[in-house]
């Protein structure tokens, strides 16, 4: 529904009535009595749409309990369902007027630029003659000679996956940015934990982990990853993401400069009816840059998402070594596939914040979703789960020697499927009538398809 918020008289009755309301506990009642009665959403797709029917309720379920919410779904560039809910400044607040949650309501998408750092990194590696396995002392800028003995050992793809060995980082780095950095990779031979910004993950020999299941999450690998951005190409970080990446994407509107006042506010899962805070000024973002510090909406996150699945705007080779190196996203297991992420999680102050995440999922379907909700979200595992329940099941029995499978999805059209160990072009898949009779050990692979659109939620099933 696309109703327009309460006229400000009515808000101002409303945050009057939720004060009331929080001396009795009951604001979480009341937030979903506004939601419920559709002032609080925007652009969502026809409700007669059956699959954007059951992601709206899926995500309204997956995010009930934030104060304010926005997501996209997407299967190649055509949405699936998005919508806003909520409020990105809660009535409640005494210092500004209330604004409800929008899909064009800015956000600090924190870690999940980590992804677009890695991503114009290797760009700019692949257009420069130069490997992601490459010692990286070959690479930095004079002002890091120091660090060069050390940085032997590593490469950008241990500096992308986290498997450099470095494993603890300060919140944010002083300016000058460089001078900063080149101080912490100076410190010297690893300490205990606690003595040093980091330390090697193998005390006393300076050799990083042999292999990407002991990744370390680290903020200065990105750092790092930051200045190797800058030295090959000779450009800021900021420039050089937004000429090597984001323009190439075709995505506008990603901007390390935090919203003008009124901005968002973060608040806290744990402390309904409390103030928001959002501390996002320039200086502090700039601080953060690499490892954090874009800003962009809901659609422009969604656009990132597309553009990776489909790979535009990088090379086949780039998006490779992401997925299969995990160089700036993580991956989960889905009957369909392998899907890639990464979360974002800002921490403003205390318990208040913003939480993002984006996914990958096979067949080009592409999820996004912000929070301005702090509360340990794990955004990426709620999309990935509400993807699952999205897939069409099975059931099994026997009859003789042989396995009986019936398919079913949901209020589907149609469901299609084969039992090749190949994959099918669409064109080739069967059409389901009824129950199908398979020997044990066959897989089956089937979607439920909507409207005649292309299979993007496929569920795999091997019968014992």
């Amino acid at each position: 529904m696309n109703a327009k918020p309460p006229p400000a008289v009515l808000q101002r009755r409303c945050a009057q009535f939720i004060k009331h309301a929080l001396s009795h506990g009951i604001l979480l009642t009341v937030l979903a009595l506004w939601t419920a009665a559709g002032w609080l959403t925007a652009g969502q797709k026809d409700s007669q749409d059956p699959l954007a029917r059951r992601l709206q309720a899926a995500m309204n379920g997956a995010l009930s309990g934030s104060v304010g919410y926005a997501f996209v779904w997407k299967q190649d560039d055509a949405v699936l369902q998005q919508g806003a809910s909520g409020w990105a400044r809660a009535p409640w607040e005494e210092e500004s007027a209330s604004q409800p949650m929008a899909p064009q309501t800015r956000f600090h998408i924190a870690s999940i630029s980590k992804t677009a750092t890695a991503a114009a990194l290797l760009v700019a590696l692949e257009r420069n003659g130069r490997s992601p396995d490459d010692p990286i002392d070959e690479m930095l800028g004079d002002d890091f000679s120091d660090f060069a003995p050390r940085s032997k050992q590593l490469t950008p793809k241990r500096v992308l996956n986290h498997t450099s060995g470095f494993d603890f980082s300060p919140e944010t780095l002083r300016e000058p940015f460089r001078e900063h950095l080149a101080e912490l990779l100076q410190t010297g031979p690893p300490r205990e934990p606690g003595g040093d910004p980091f330390r090697l993950r193998h005390a006393g020999t300076g050799t990083p982990p042999a292999d990407e299941d002991r990744a370390v999450y680290s903020n200065v690998n990105f750092w790092l990853a930051r200045a190797l951005l800058e030295d090959v190409t000779g450009l800021t970080y900021e420039q050089a993401v937004t000429e090597l990446l984001l323009k190439p994407m075709g995505i506008s509107g990603w901007s390390l400069k935090p919203e003008p006042q009124p901005r968002p506010l973060g608040y806290s899962r744990w402390r309904p009816g409390q103030p928001g805070s959002n501390r996002s000024e320039e200086p502090l973002i700039r601080h953060m840059a690499g490892p954090a510090g874009w800003h962009t909406d809901i659609l422009g996150l969604g656009a990132f998402a597309t553009a990776l699945a489909e790979g535009r705007g990088i090379s086949p080779q780039v998006r490779d070594l992401m997925f299969r190196h995990h160089m700036g996203v993580q991956s989960a297991s889905t009957p369909a596939g392998k899907a890639y992420y990464h979360d974002g999680v800002w921490l403003d102050g205390g318990q208040t914040g913003f939480e993002s995440g984006m996914v990958v999922f096979p067949n080009g379907v592409t999820a996004a979703a912000m929070v301005n909700t702090f509360g340990n979200w794990w955004i990426t595992q709620r999309l990935v789960n509400v993807y699952k329940s999205l897939l069409p099941t099975a059931s099994q029995s026997q009859s003789g020697g042989r396995r009986v499978v019936e398919l079913q999805g949901g209020d589907s059209a149609s469901i299609l499927y084969w039992t090749t160990d190949e994959t099918l072009p669409l064109g080739e898949w069967t059409s389901y009538e009824g129950p199908i009779e398979v020997d044990s050990g066959t897989k089956v692979t089937f979607a439920a398809l909507e409207d005649g659109r292309k299979a993007g939620f496929v569920n795999r099933l091997v019968v014992p």
